[in-house]
């Protein structure tokens, strides 16, 4: 199992934690997590995977927050798993600005 997707299914159970939200169980929430997790990164569309999920289950549209939730786990994930490679992206980015500055 990746990061991205142990993230996901993290997300998913603090969502919905000894609770449904809008007629969804706890194990359905899960496995809407982990399909977003592995199916973000493929080159397919991972709210329409969420979208025939919700239909094979027969799951009441939980709403656009749930499924913007569901992203913003999948972009917490990237920050964590990435963040050495950001961090140095933005300070790179820095000094080239101020190269630029020096040379105009």
């Amino acid at each position: 199992m990746t990061n991205i997707s142990k993230y996901g299914i993290l997300l998913s159970y603090l969502i919905v934690y000894k609770r449904e939200v809008a007629g969804m169980s706890l194990f359905q929430s899960i496995i809407m997590g982990l399909i977003q997790g592995l199916t973000e990164f493929l080159p397919v569309s991972s709210s329409g995977h969420l979208a025939i999920l919700k239909e094979l289950f027969h799951i009441q549209e939980p709403g656009m927050f749930f499924d913007v939730l569901l992203h913003m786990g999948t972009l917490s994930a990237v920050f964590v798993v990435y963040y050495k490679d950001i961090w140095k992206l933005i300070v790179e980015f820095f000094c080239i600005l101020g190269d630029v500055g020096k040379n105009i």
